[in-house]
Parts: C-alpha cells; structure tokens; sequence
C-alpha cells in the first residue's frame, strides 16, 4: 500500500511523460505560446482543477485554445474518465449557444449511444459528475 504522498509524487513523475496536447489530468499546465502562459476559458480552469485534485487524478481530454484543435469539428469541450464512466461535456456560458458543428457532432455520439451534456455552471459540472 502506497501513502497520498507517493501517489502524488508517482502521477507527478508520470505526467512528465505525457505529450500530447490533449490528455491531461495528471498535472495540467497551460502551454506557452510565445513564452506567454495561456489563460484557460472561465469554466474550463475550475473543472481542470477539479480534475486534477481528485486522488488519483481524473483523466480526460481538452483541446488547447492556442492552436486549432486536432479534435473532431463540434467536439465536445472535455472528455472525462471518471469511475467507469465517460462524460462528454461542453461548456457554455449563461448565453452562449451549441454550434452547428456541435449539434451534429452531439447527433452522432448519441446515436451510438453517448450524451454530450451542456453545463453552463460548475455546480451543474459537480451535480453531473456527481450521479
């Protein structure tokens, strides 16, 4: 049996070997873009962190906001493996709108049997996860 500290310290170790720029989850740091430190979205930061204070650290995808996105058009904001499950989620803010590119995107990951949920809070992030 290992103490918090040295699981800690392992995913520490392990996220230094991650280089995609999309997984994260371990250690979330924004990217540089020209020696500049990225600000993450509003709603993006909180679930990051959250993702990342779990113990052990939650996995998921999230495309950076620096560079176009290597994520399928319309993807959904995060892709989160928690306790078994995978959660779809797209951020929006209290008047922001689903694009086209998302609604079909949504469409077509229902059809195979997957919900992208639209959470405009972090408590309805919390209340989502949390079920």
């Amino acid at each position: 049996m290992i103490t918090r500290d040295q699981l800690r310290a392992m995913e520490m170790r392990t996220a230094k070997q991650i280089n995609g720029p999309h997984m994260g989850g371990i250690e979330f740091r924004a990217s540089k873009s020209n020696g500049v430190e990225l600000e993450i979205p509003g709603l993006h930061k909180p679930i990051i962190e959250w993702c990342n204070s779990q113990i052990p650290a939650v996995p998921f995808i999230h495309a950076r906001s620096d560079k176009p996105s290597e994520l399928p058009p319309g993807w959904a904001d995060f892709t989160i493996f928690y306790c078994g499950k995978i959660y779809l989620i797209e951020c929006k803010s209290r008047t922001g709108k689903i694009s086209n590119d998302q609604r079909i995107c949504a469409y077509l990951l229902g059809r195979q049997g997957f919900n992208v949920a639209e959470v405009r809070t972090f408590q309805q992030f919390l209340e989502l996860i949390k079920k």
